[in-house]
């Protein structure tokens, strides 16, 4: 696959990139900077660029990712990317960080996401991950597959931080998708749930411009975020304040 070594590895900082004064008020652009090659991005024969439209097989396009966060701070992480057109008999290329530090996490803190338990379908076929190191997979998706959603389910450990003085069990927990970058202009939607309905304190978006970082609502029991069609950078890094139990 172009753009990546046979053991890449990726670290995103995410920061302040300029602030620019504007009349009543600051704009802040975020910036997040790879260290080596974001190989989610990158698709065989050119990535596939989803509008909105629906597959024709009863699946929405866009990209749902849906989130529960254990007792630990640990998070169980559902993907599913629907496209249009299926891009049956393709590779694709898709992973994660091994560290992500700056705004939203904990001063001076650094989270170390850790994939486990990762499993993945296409159009309902089962599919084997290819490890290529540094935390990223090729996925071949067959071309006889009867669907055309992309499905990834995950557990990812390493992403609790506590800052002090904070409330005992108190934790921001990062949230990032394997299958965003893959998304391209797609819409996106979020939830984060906890082991009980008040576990979850707020959801933020620090990769978002300034009047969109606190993106998110809560919702039964849950938070939830929506990113609309062309907004998938707002997505990039997601944080959730959390009580975790003690």
């Amino acid at each position: 696959m172009p753009g990546l070594g046979g053991n890449a590895r990726l670290t995103w900082t995410i920061g302040v990139m300029a602030a620019v004064v504007l009349a009543g008020g600051v704009s802040y652009a975020w910036l997040t900077r790879p260290t080596g090659t974001l190989s989610a991005a990158h698709v065989a024969g050119g990535p596939s660029r989803p509008s909105g439209r629906s597959t024709g097989a009863g699946t929405a396009t866009g990209l749902t990712i849906s989130v529960r966060i254990d007792a630990s701070g640990a998070a169980a992480v559902t993907e599913r990317l629907a496209w249009p057109p299926a891009p049956h008999g393709r590779s694709v290329m898709v992973g994660l960080p091994d560290q992500v530090s700056g705004a939203g996490l904990p001063d001076g803190q650094t989270a170390r996401p850790r994939v486990s338990e990762l499993r993945v379908s296409y159009g309902g076929s089962a599919i084997t991950p290819d490890a290529r190191g540094g935390q990223q997979w090729t996925l071949e998706l067959p071309a006889s597959a009867s669907g055309s959603a992309l499905d990834v389910t995950y557990r990812l450990d390493g992403v609790a931080l506590t800052s002090k003085p904070a409330p005992r069990g108190r934790a921001i927990v990062l949230i990032v998708s394997m299958l965003r970058a893959l998304a391209a202009n797609a819409p996106i939607t979020v939830s984060v749930a906890g082991p009980t309905a008040t576990t979850i304190l707020g959801l933020n978006c620090p990769s978002a411009p300034a009047a969109a970082m606190v993106c998110g609502q809560p919702s039964g029991g849950q938070w939830a975020a929506t990113f609309p069609a062309g907004h998938g950078l707002d997505a990039r890094v997601l944080t959730a304040q959390v009580n975790l139990p003690t």
